[in-house]
């Protein structure tokens, strides 16, 4: 008997272990989606350490919601308690299923819908639309959340490809084969860094009129302001999205939920989508504030060159006059609860993430500057670690007088500018009282090697190469993989937050022009 619970128990510590490293390889392999500064799957997780009951608001929908509305400007504004559940690509099951997953937790008041996906003829390709989905808790919404989409997939997209149902179940059997495309960005999520310092909200800092989507001869004629209802005509929407959707409302009304529908700016909306939506909302009795109307967009004074990120997407700028025009709307007509009046377990929350979320703020305003001087100036702080690094193949970098000296100031030494038309292996840390700097010559050889490793002030050990290709750079043993081996790269590295806050370049045709990664 006593052999028998011997093995027993092993048998059960065997199946624990199996499990647990099952799990930590599933969390390792799944894709983060944190690229451009979107924050998915950090949203996703931060919302379950939410206080219990401390959302009044909550936002739901894709990737548009996330960056348009700001819940830590809409507390400052407003003082209302709101959390941004925005993820990319999700499709109108997934804001379904999210809203029901919302209400384990979370007493709200208002749902804010982004009620695009409800409005869609066709749906988002299925790879897409997982987004949503893998970092959902484990139980039933997520189990229900998976077979519903096996038939909502297919009927959605009129397609007769079959959802891969034991994918959804058990992630490990899709993500398995991602080992060799595991970078900087995987592993310092599993290792702990997480948590969205934003509430939700995705800082996005490209301006739509540097895009290859803008239109100057549009622009000019006033195409990008919106549009005025003249029909009655209306969309034909999927039935799989209308369904989800009253669905939702349905489950709203059952639990005592209010539903603000919201449409953000976007130049793929067109008045027969509108219309559709709105006869929806009056059906229902749901308040609808499209901000693609003429009348909305005036009273925010939007401009789309310079407040969207792209024909979808709002930018920084653009987030802070629609949270101030939607948050203005929410107080004006709903009751909620003004958490900055009393001292309260919120505003405690409120107020100790701030410096985080001011931080993380800071981050995204780096990335709309692109004159050198003015660069130099928002990263000369004690804030930022600032690595410069290019390869012998660069060749053309100079600087001025004016910008010689504001790097020496912040620990460069004369070295760096030996030669000013480069060719040579640069690295060169600039880390306050830290700072380290090496630039080596090697014109005659590019064959060698400049190296360079230590440890930041804030504790992040570095590794750098360069190289006549380009070079490498791991910070905290995990690979980089934001560098360009045809610039010079300048990396910002937030102290604060302890990640790269921004990864720039200087192109030799572009001399002391700052081009961001991904422009």
């Amino acid at each position: 008997m006593k052999l028998k619970l011997v093995r027993i128990t092993k048998i059960i510590c065997f199946c624990m272990v199996a499990v647990l490293m099952v799990g930590g390889l599933t969390d390792l392999l799944k894709p983060k989606w944190l690229e451009n500064r979107w924050v998915s799957a950090k949203t996703n997780k931060s919302f379950y350490e939410l206080q219990d009951n401390s959302a009044e608001v909550v936002f739901f929908g894709a990737s548009i919601i996330s960056a348009a509305m700001d819940p830590f400007q809409l507390y400052e504004e407003q003082g209302i308690s709101s959390y941004n559940l925005g993820v990319m690509s999700q499709p109108m099951i997934g804001t379904y299923y999210w809203f029901k997953e919302a209400l384990k937790t979370q007493n709200m008041k208002l749902a804010v819908i982004e009620i695009k996906s409800a409005g869609r003829s066709s749906e988002k390709a299925e790879e897409k639309a997982r987004k949503s989905y893998d970092y959902m808790k484990w139980g039933k919404n997520k189990i229900q959340y998976a077979l519903d989409y096996k038939d909502f997939h297919k009927e959605a997209d009129g397609t007769d490809e079959e959802v891969d149902l034991w994918s959804y179940l058990f992630p490990l059997s899709l993500y398995h084969t991602r080992w060799s495309e595991l970078s900087y960005d995987d592993y310092d999520f599993f290792l702990g860094k997480n948590n969205s310092n934003t509430k939700g909200f995705s800082v996005l800092s490209t301006q739509f009129k540097n895009s290859t989507s803008f239109d100057a001869e549009k622009e000019a004629k006033g195409k990008y302001d919106g549009f005025e209802v003249k029909s009655n005509d209306k969309e034909t929407p999927n039935p799989i999205n209308e369904e989800y959707a009253l669905k939702l409302i349905k489950e709203a009304k059952q639990q005592g939920v209010e539903l603000l529908f919201v449409r953000t700016p976007d130049t793929t909306w067109h008045e027969d989508q509108h219309n559709y939506i709105q006869e929806l909302a009056d059906k229902n009795n749901i308040k609808f504030l499209d901000l693609n109307l003429k009348s909305n967009m005036d009273k925010m004074q939007f401009d789309y060159s310079e407040d969207a990120a792209d024909t979808v997407h709002v930018n920084i700028l653009g987030a802070k006059k629609i949270t101030k025009f939607v948050g203005q709307y929410i107080a004006d007509n709903y009751k909620l609860t003004d958490y900055r009046k009393t001292d309260n377990s919120i505003k405690k929350d409120f107020e100790s993430q701030k410096s985080n979320y001011q931080a993380a703020l800071n981050e995204g305003k780096l990335n709309l500057i692109t004159n050198f001087d003015e660069y130099l100036k928002a990263i000369n702080t004690d804030e930022y670690s600032v690595i410069i690094t290019s390869g012998s193949n660069v060749r053309n970098i100079t600087f001025t007088d004016s910008q010689k000296k504001t790097l020496i100031s912040m620990g460069a030494d004369e070295a760096l500018f030996t030669d000013s038309t480069y060719g040579n292996n640069v690295i060169c840390v600039l880390d306050g009282d830290n700072s380290k700097n090496k630039v080596k010559k090697q014109l005659e050889d590019n064959s060698k090697v400049t190296t360079l490793g230590g440890t930041l002030s804030c504790g992040t050990d570095y590794d750098i190469t360069a190289n006549s290709k380009g070079g490498t750079m791991r910070l905290n043993n995990s690979k980089y993989t934001g560098l360009i081996s045809w610039g010079m790269n300048i990396i910002v590295y937030d102290k604060k937050l302890k990640e790269v806050a921004d990864t720039a370049f200087l192109h030799f045709e572009n001399n002391a022009t700052v081009m961001h990664r991904g422009e």
